[in-house]
């Protein structure tokens, strides 16, 4: 069904009185966007949506029209031909609720917060679950057969390093003693030849 006047009073009356208005300068006031619908009709109210974190137009407003045809007429009129502040205007028909100015931001705090609460929730979860686990291995390690265990394992140890001492020593000894009969040998050679050297000499000078 058309929006040229055919339509039904109740169905022009839902779709004309609120006007959705977006595409603003950050410079337009609700006065001067006033001033443009005006043209068109009684306006009884003109709402420029505001961020409630920079205090500046979030850029779209609301504008109503007391008279839902001027509404139309006004959509009409001024969609994408009226320029504010360097910009052609949006204008579009209203459909379900705004929020409040700074309900946006109230919105974010309390995802925010929840987020938070359950990441704190988690990460207390995971250090419980962490400390359990640490007593855990504590116990175990205090348990009776686990100290046997261990000081078994430790006197076997000091064995093991007790025996390579005693085997490196023993080696060190024995190369000692060969190191020592070489030598004797070599000099027990030496003074054999001359021995004979000395004899030798004897007999020649004969």
């Amino acid at each position: 069904m058309s929006d040229n006047g055919d339509s039904p009073p109740r169905e022009r009356e839902a779709k004309g009185s609120r006007l959705f208005v977006a595409n603003l300068g950050s410079r337009v006031t609700e006065d001067s966007l006033k001033e443009v619908f005006e043209k068109y009709g009684r306006v009884s109210d003109v709402k420029i949506i505001i961020d409630g974190a920079t205090n500046s137009s979030k850029g779209f407003g609301f504008v109503v029209m007391e008279d839902p045809a001027d509404g139309i007429d006004a959509q009409r009129g001024t969609h994408d031909r009226i320029e504010l502040d360097g910009r052609y205007i949006k204008v579009e028909f209203a459909t379900g609720k705004v929020r409040p100015p700074g309900s946006g931001k109230k919105l974010a705090e309390e995802r925010r917060r929840r987020d938070e609460e359950r990441y704190r929730d988690r990460r207390d979860d995971r250090s419980y679950g962490a400390s359990r686990s640490s007593s855990s291995y504590r116990s175990s390690r205090d348990s009776e057969p686990y100290r046997r265990d261990r000081d078994r394992d430790r006197d076997r140890d000091r064995d093991d390093r007790s025996s390579r001492h005693d085997d490196r020593s023993r080696r060190d000894r024995d190369d000692r003693d060969d190191r020592r009969d070489r030598d004797r040998d070599r000099d027990d050679r030496d003074k054999d030849r001359d021995r004979d050297r000395d004899r030798d000499d004897r007999d020649d000078r004969r």
